[in-house]
């Protein structure tokens, strides 16, 4: 039952932002995305990884400019992205330590997100060098 319990919340989690999106309401996706990825839903990796890399593709390739994380959300010195590049980037770097860690598979399409963000982006060793 448990097991059960866990697969509905960690389905209902990720499709929480793509419901938002559909609806046009792209606010309330882009916190959904942080909650999913923020708070303490026992996501297992793959789940978590998908959610990431969603999020990743909408702050690329929306065309909305998402306003940056909250300070309260900091935890002590961490680095706080600017704007969806800066936040794309961390992500995309958080799913390529997961990946040398042996906690998700492989995907190429990582690579090509961070491309083109890398691409887009013209102080990028300032985020490279927070993570």
């Amino acid at each position: 039952v448990d097991n059960k319990l866990q697969e509905i919340v960690s389905h209902a989690v990720e499709l929480l932002p793509e419901l938002w999106k559909q609806g046009g309401c792209y606010d309330e996706a882009i916190s959904a995305y942080r909650r999913a990825l923020l708070s303490q839903w026992n996501l297992d990796n793959d789940c978590c990884s998908r959610i990431q890399k969603s999020f990743v593709v909408f702050l690329l390739y929306s065309g909305v400019e998402a306003s940056p994380p909250s300070l309260a959300v900091q935890i002590d010195g961490s680095y706080v992205p600017k704007n969806n590049l800066e936040e794309a980037i961390l992500l995309l770097m958080i799913l390529i330590r997961k990946f040398c860690a042996g906690k998700i598979k492989w995907d190429p399409s990582i690579m090509e997100h961070l491309t083109f963000a890398l691409s887009c982006f013209e102080s990028a060793k300032e985020v490279l060098a927070q993570t």
